[in-house]
């Protein structure tokens, strides 16, 4: 990079090829992924509210309790994409379309990467408080009609984790979508007026008069 000083004021010129232009603004990627997962929290928050309040204490309240909240969790986690990816790409001025949606998948790769770990050590705690329960009730209950409905319950069981691992993968593949997509679509680029603009600008700089200096 060179400096030159000029009657009216400093001009710092950068040598073409002296490097890339566009480079990855993290400072968007992580206000994106923030957003993502805030907007995702909140209103998964106010749905666990809901749904604590409607509840009751019997077994198919339960159930359905936690059939709410997955799909709670689905919903806002899409929204929370959308949000995320729209505010990244919002944040880039100047950027083409497909430079912004670089920046959306990369805001989904952060929050999935986050999310990820929250609910694995979550999930881990369920599986070991599963497993022990399992097995409690199996040495209480020896009698082959006993151990008939506890193989049928993990059958459930392993039913409803498959169903819950597939529905998680396509939230997220969604998620990645819509936050690509509105990245793209948030991007400002800048006006051809305001472009025109300051290429008129940059020329009048380049035939001043102008004297080297040193930067330090």
């Amino acid at each position: 990079m060179r400096s030159y000083e000029s009657d009216s004021d400093a001009v710092v010129v950068t040598t073409p090829g002296a490097g890339p232009v566009s480079r990855v603004r993290w400072g968007s990627v992580l206000a994106g992924a923030v957003t993502f997962l805030s907007v995702a929290l909140l209103l998964w928050g106010l749905g666990f509210a809901i749904v604590s309040f409607a509840a009751h204490p019997t077994s198919a309240s339960t159930r359905a309790g936690a059939l709410a909240l997955w799909i709670c969790a689905m919903a806002t986690t899409i929204v929370g994409a959308i949000v995320g990816g729209w505010f990244a790409g919002r944040s880039l001025v100047g950027a083409s379309r497909g430079f912004a949606a670089a920046h959306g998948f990369l805001t989904w790769g952060v929050a999935l990467l986050v999310s990820f770990g929250f609910q694995m050590f979550a999930l881990r705690g369920l599986v070991t408080a599963a497993v022990s329960d399992a097995a409690d009730s199996a040495a209480m209950n020896s009698s082959p009609g006993a151990q008939s409905d506890v193989a049928s319950e993990q059958r459930i069981a392993r039913d409803y984790l498959a169903g819950a691992s597939w529905s998680w993968f396509a939230t997220w593949l969604v998620a990645g979508a819509a936050a690509t997509a509105m990245a793209a679509a948030g991007s400002r680029i800048l006006p051809r007026s305001l472009v025109r603009e300051r290429s008129v600008a940059m020329d009048e700089i380049r035939q001043r008069p102008l004297t080297p200096t040193t930067v330090p």
